[in-house]
């Protein structure tokens, strides 16, 4: 009579290999101190690497190679794209394409992204522009 179940047997003995350490276990690799960004190999003059900017992947050029591209989170093009962009709305009058562009400029270069920094963003960019957005409302 069948029970419903079925009682498994190994068929193949399990392996299990220790490999032999040559060294007895230590930690001394853990207490040498940690090199860091300090001791990576400098650029060295007259080697044939090219570097590229991280945000056009446009090689750079060999005096540009110690400025880190990432850094430039407003680079000029994009500002331009930006105001092209915010003059080309047919919907908004000319005193709100002020106020866009003050306020789109602001963030790209302070770098306000999250949700949580706009009041700090609103506020930093009423101390910096406030006579322009009194000219502009007025």
């Amino acid at each position: 009579m069948y029970s419903g179940t079925i009682d498994s047997h190994l068929l193949t003995p399990p392996l299990l290999l220790r490999p032999k350490r040559l060294l007895p276990p230590s930690l001394c690799e853990f207490l040498e101190a940690d090199g860091g960004e300090g001791d990576q190999q400098r650029i060295i003059p007259g080697h044939n690497r090219l570097y590229f900017r991280s945000d056009s992947c446009t090689p750079k050029t060999p005096q540009e190679v110690d400025h880190d591209s990432e850094d430039e989170t407003d680079p000029f093009w994009l500002r331009e794209r930006t105001i092209m962009q915010i003059q080309e709305f047919t919907d908004v009058n000319d005193g709100e394409k002020e106020v866009m562009k003050l306020w789109n400029l602001h963030v790209m270069k302070y770098g306000y992204v999250p949700r949580i920094k706009a009041l700090a963003s609103l506020y930093s960019l009423c101390l910096k522009h406030h006579e322009t957005l009194l000219c502009v409302v007025l």
